[in-house]
């Protein structure tokens, strides 16, 4: 089902850019990122120079810069220009390629970067790597999306930032213009979205560490007791008001180990730690290969040949 939707931003100037975007729903993790954009100052985008003394069709990379945007990514976050640059590169420079039916193969950050074409996931752990491995008030989040209008359902995985004075934003990078840094305020307003496992920037390296130890099942389930749970901003709200809902937790990676008697884990919720045990061992796979590729340079063939039709079954017996 498409849906099309307006998010309203206001410009510098006061006056309000309307951002018209169609969502294509899915249901996999690999699923493409949602049809929001927000623009928070006024759309101008230059072509940036190659180099000089060519000739005219050779003038320019095809590569845009917004300075006006670049100003707003750094008054906005810490490391704004960092987060500047890789929401660029995404946008521009990475394009949105879905998967065969049933396939969910996780590219590293550098298989993305070579191909230029990735899924959500895939633009968020580049998104990842090109920010400094200190960037605080940012996480990576697995959950599901609820269009409020057409109530469709979908996987995703997407990156979260906080700004400078508390106010959350989501990133959708492929979004080919300058909408795609959205305050979750305002996505609220045409969507819920409901996290189910969230790892912080700073955590995600020290996850990898783990994970690249990993032996087996058992220790996918031993990671789960490095989890914090929380329930969601909507079910305290009702929780308040003494309504009564059923109660929606999400889990945060920690490092270090929780209540492994917590009463967040019921039966209820045992399809959500068998997600989240597919998800640690998707990322084992993809951790492995980043090791590698980090060490030893790869080229374009190597990463084509590597996602062949072996590796994309071996990843699909993961979803059975």
């Amino acid at each position: 089902m498409v849906n099309l939707m307006c998010i309203r931003g206001h410009g510098q100037t006061g006056s309000i850019k309307l951002a018209w975007k169609t969502s294509q729903h899915g249901y996999r993790w690999s699923g493409k990122s949602s049809g929001l954009g927000y623009k928070p100052v006024p759309d101008v985008s230059v072509h940036k120079k190659a180099r000089v003394g060519f000739s005219s069709r050779q003038d320019y990379t095809g590569e845009y810069d917004n300075d006006l945007y670049r100003e707003w990514c750094e008054e906005t976050f810490d490391n704004g220009k960092y987060i500047y640059a890789a929401y660029k590169n995404i946008a521009f420079g990475i394009e949105y390629k879905s998967e065969a039916e049933k396939t969910d193969f996780w590219q590293t950050p550098i298989e993305t970067d070579i191909l230029k074409s990735g899924d959500c996931e895939d633009a968020v752990f580049l998104l990842f790597s090109e920010l400094p491995p200190n960037q605080k008030n940012a996480q990576i989040v697995w959950g599901r999306v609820v269009d409020k209008q057409s109530k469709a359902t979908r996987p995703h995985v997407w990156y979260q930032l906080t700004d400078k004075r508390g106010q959350k934003f989501i990133v959708e990078g492929f979004s080919k213009d300058w909408d795609g840094i959205i305050p979750v305020g305002i996505a609220k307003k045409y969507e819920s979205r409901k996290p189910m496992l969230t790892i912080p920037h700073t955590k995600v390296t020290e996850l990898a560490s783990l994970l690249l130890d990993a032996n087996g099942g058992q220790a996918y389930w031993s990671l789960i007791n490095l989890l914090k749970p929380t329930i969601d901003v909507d079910n305290r709200n009702y929780l308040l008001k003494t309504k009564t809902k059923p109660l929606h937790f999400s889990y945060e990676f920690t490092g270090h180990i929780a209540n492994t008697q917590d009463e967040s884990w019921t039966p209820a919720n045992h399809r959500m730690r068998k997600e989240i045990f597919n998800i640690f061992k998707k990322l084992h796979k993809m951790f492995l290969r980043y090791d590698e590729q980090k060490t030893e340079p790869c080229t374009y063939t190597q990463v084509s040949n590597r996602i062949d039709l072996k590796q994309i079954s071996m990843d699909n017996n993961l979803r059975r």
